[in-house]
């Protein structure tokens, strides 16, 4: 069975307290840096307290940046995303979460970015759909069910992501992974925003799933391959984690690579505007396991 996080360092006495840090002795700066940018600062010294009492080594500039978060209250990671991995990820795996059956009503991409069998990051963008969806009934209690706050939803365009947030860059130079919709989404809301600046190579896993006579819903794959993610997991990390699977017995992936950009546009003929209606459940949010103490 491949397992994406066998690779996990091994850290004795786990913190076992609200906060999941970042392993302290990883050499992924960028993500480390991020975790203290990102916290509120009285959670970071607590965990930071709590971690030295346990006999956990930090690296001096690790240590460094949690001193200044907690005595100012700010730190900036100095490194960038994507140039920080040169902009070369294995995998990009995508998803998408919408508010109705509408294909544009997808209002948050998430993305695990996949580099030697290991998350190295991992990101949700919100972007707010049209004025028409946003105002609808079903879209606003799909929010409030996700606990999602409209005012954040409406602070950014896709163009906004797509742009200030580098997303084209990392998408237009490594392959996106996503479990089948998913690239027929990120079409039709880049045509949607007038965006024309793409040129993303993909591969859809149930494609390939039924190609190889395996199980294509993404449960059974999973059980199939013994994963220890399952149907709450992220679609973001599913896919990827089963394209790794699929290259451990011997499917050449680039066999199922397609291009997408607004020259070619018979790749989806056949998209419908709406999909199927389905029981809405809350997603849950995987950790990057294998840089995590806990």
């Amino acid at each position: 069975m491949f397992n994406l996080f066998k690779n996990k360092e091994k850290v004795e006495n786990p913190i076992e307290i609200s906060v999941s840090g970042i392993n302290p002795q990883t050499e992924n700066e960028f993500l480390f840096y991020n975790f203290v940018q990102s916290e509120y600062a009285p959670h970071l010294e607590k965990w930071y307290q709590q971690a030295k009492s346990n006999g956990i080594v930090f690296k001096p500039q690790f240590e460094q940046a949690i001193k200044q978060k907690v005595n100012t209250g700010k730190f900036e990671n100095p490194h960038k995303f994507p140039s920080y991995f040169k902009n070369r990820f294995d995998f990009i795996g995508l998803q998408f979460l919408s508010g109705t059956d509408d294909i544009l009503s997808a209002f948050e991409l998430g993305a695990h970015f996949i580099i030697d069998e290991k998350i190295v990051h991992k990101e949700k963008f919100l972007f707010r759909p049209n004025n028409q969806i946003l105002n609808q009934p079903e879209f606003k209690e799909t929010l409030e069910m996700f606990e999602i706050d409209e005012e954040f939803v409406k602070d950014f365009c896709f163009e906004d992501v797509w742009d200030a947030l580098d997303l084209k860059l990392s998408f237009n130079h490594n392959l996106v992974v996503c479990w089948n919709k998913e690239i027929e989404i990120l079409e039709e809301i880049l045509k949607a925003n007038r965006i024309t600046d793409y040129n993303i190579n993909h591969i859809q896993i149930r494609e390939i799933a039924k190609d190889n006579n395996l199980p294509d819903l993404f449960d059974n794959l999973l059980k199939h391959f013994n994963s220890d993610l399952n149907i709450d997991s992220d679609l973001s990390l599913i896919a990827p984690t089963l394209a790794l699977e699929f290259k451990d017995i011997g499917i050449d992936l680039s066999k199922y690579a397609r291009n997408l950009n607004p020259n070619e546009r018979d790749n989806y003929s056949e998209l419908k505007p709406k999909a199927e209606k389905k029981q809405k459940s809350k997603a849950t949010t995987l950790d990057i396991q294998n840089e995590n103490l806990s």
